[in-house]
């Protein structure tokens, strides 16, 4: 009796480890796939940045103005994502 006992015990830790380890790849994919969001936002504005600072070097208020309307773009966009 004591043997069938332990042997659905077991079972049922197997069946809830394997539940745990779905839900455990599914939030690390899931975060994963933000984490890849949030760098290819940061790599977008970063960009922009660049584009802002040499616009500045180079006093070309024009290509400045334009540098900061697409930074303000972009942190509108993640303000909206959020």
């Amino acid at each position: 009796m004591n043997f069938w006992n332990e042997r659905e015990e077991l079972r049922h830790l197997r069946e809830r480890y394997e539940l745990d380890k779905a839900q455990w790849r599914s939030e690390y994919w899931s975060l994963h796939a933000e984490w890849e969001a949030v760098a290819y936002h940061n790599r977008r504005l970063q960009g922009v940045l660049l584009e802002i600072v040499r616009a500045y070097q180079a006093a070309d208020h024009n290509q400045l103005r334009e540098a900061v309307e697409r930074a303000v773009n972009l942190l509108n966009l993640e303000e909206e994502v959020e």
